[in-house]
């Protein structure tokens, strides 16, 4: 028996990367996102419940929302469209003094919890850049 493709798509926005693992074969088991009117969007254009979409991944971890779905979610890959404002060369490149700068933190603790067996996150060209040269150095670490 084939185990099941699954995934937790973080920083979701409307499901761009959904798009592109659902066609690959995989099912998301949850999602994430920040701006409210996402949140609400998301699920229903993707038939996600809405008991395993996130808002604010700093902490999520601990709610008791993730707690009673973690055994469903375990062993999902994770994605992230990570936010690019923070690093980007069309954003204001303040990197990790910009809160959405810090989100890598609270993905490396959802990686976790998952027991994420990979991860993909989306290019954010500028990050590798000289400005943030450090920060994508930690990241890869």
């Amino acid at each position: 028996m084939v185990a099941k493709l699954t995934f937790f798509d973080a920083c979701a926005g409307i499901g761009g990367i959904h798009h592109g693992m659902e066609k690959a074969g995989f099912e998301c088991i949850g999602a994430a996102e920040l701006q409210k009117r996402l949140r609400a969007e998301y699920p229903r254009a993707w038939g996600l419940s809405s008991n395993r979409m996130f808002g604010d991944l700093h902490g999520v971890v601990e709610t008791s929302k993730w707690q009673a779905s973690q055994d469903i979610m375990k062993g999902a890959v994770l994605t992230a469209g990570f936010p690019c404002q923070p690093f980007s060369k069309s954003g204001d490149q303040t990197g990790t003094d910009h809160e959405e700068g810090t989100v890598f933190e609270a993905l490396t603790e959802v990686l976790e919890s998952l027991d994420s067996p990979g991860l993909l996150f989306e290019n954010v060209e500028n990050l590798s850049g000289p400005k943030h040269k450090e920060t994508f150095e930690e990241m890869k670490r």
